[in-house]
């Protein structure tokens, strides 16, 4: 039996980043984010599209390369102080609070995540677009969202992978629930058909990640620089052996070992 096709449209429209404050002024209302975290906010009407399964992949293994170590440590310690605040001043009062104080950003994981986005949204639009009412538009209101929630599918999708590879050298058995999908028959005059479909795009970003491990696809660490990649799959037993995520790698590697192979004196 042939897997059920994933029924997904997205909205894709033309997309600008706002500071959290900004946005707020322009809405004239309170956002509980810090003031200088990042939103991506829809600057045009917006199209529906079908995402192809090239702009899923490029997405899945964009967002695998979305490394943030150090806003994962500034958000633990950001969630202590709530926590401390809290407790001293009530929850409300903490919020306001917290949402007044910038946070640490650091500008160069911040640079990478803010091109992945652009990279990714251009095709497949918002994570939670599909949560949105169509007629948000026509009311004038501001489609916008932080981009912590990229970064939770950026960590999201790398748990997912990296989960699986450490249950593959382990040897052992494994199930995990990895995501939510509704399940649609559609009764036609020529028959019937069965459908998934996320309610959003995040969620059809889960639903392709999985299609990708159970089609033999993995989770790798380039052996010069580091850089996660995707390798595997259907016929692609040589990529799944690969060492390096790009080709700039790989030659950097070989000219490294020529330098440093012993070179012969001529007699």
């Amino acid at each position: 039996m042939a897997d059920p096709a994933m029924d997904f449209e997205c909205r894709v429209a033309t997309y600008e980043l706002w500071r959290a404050d900004k946005l707020a002024a322009s809405q004239g209302k309170r956002i509980f984010d810090p003031p200088n975290m990042p939103h991506l906010v829809a600057i045009s009407r917006a199209k529906i599209v079908r995402p192809s399964r090239q702009a899923l992949n490029l997405a899945v293994n964009l967002l695998l390369r979305t490394q943030m170590p150090k806003w994962h440590a500034a958000k633990k310690r950001r969630t202590q102080e709530f926590a401390k605040l809290a407790r001293s001043l009530g929850r409300e009062d903490a919020i306001k609070q917290q949402s007044s104080d910038p946070m640490d950003l650091d500008a160069n994981e911040f640079s990478n995540l803010e091109r992945n986005v652009f990279l990714i949204s251009r095709h497949i639009g918002l994570l939670s677009e599909g949560e949105f009412f169509s007629d948000f538009e026509k009311e004038g209101t501001l489609i916008h969202e932080s981009l912590e929630h990229w970064i939770d599918a950026a960590r999201d999708i790398q748990n997912i992978f990296s989960d699986l590879e450490s249950s593959r050298r382990l040897q052992e058995d494994k199930e995990r629930a990895v995501g939510h999908l509704t399940i649609s028959l559609a009764l036609k005059s020529n028959g019937v058909s069965l459908h998934l479909r996320p309610k959003n795009t995040r969620a059809a970003l889960i639903y392709h990640a999985a299609q990708m491990i159970a089609g033999g696809m993995t989770f790798q660490a380039c052996v010069v620089c580091g850089t996660p990649f995707v390798g595997g799959g259907p016929a692609r037993e040589k990529r799944a052996r690969a060492l390096y995520c790009s080709n700039k790698c790989r030659w950097a590697r070989r000219n490294r070992r020529q330098k440093d192979r012993p070179s012969s004196s001529a007699d």
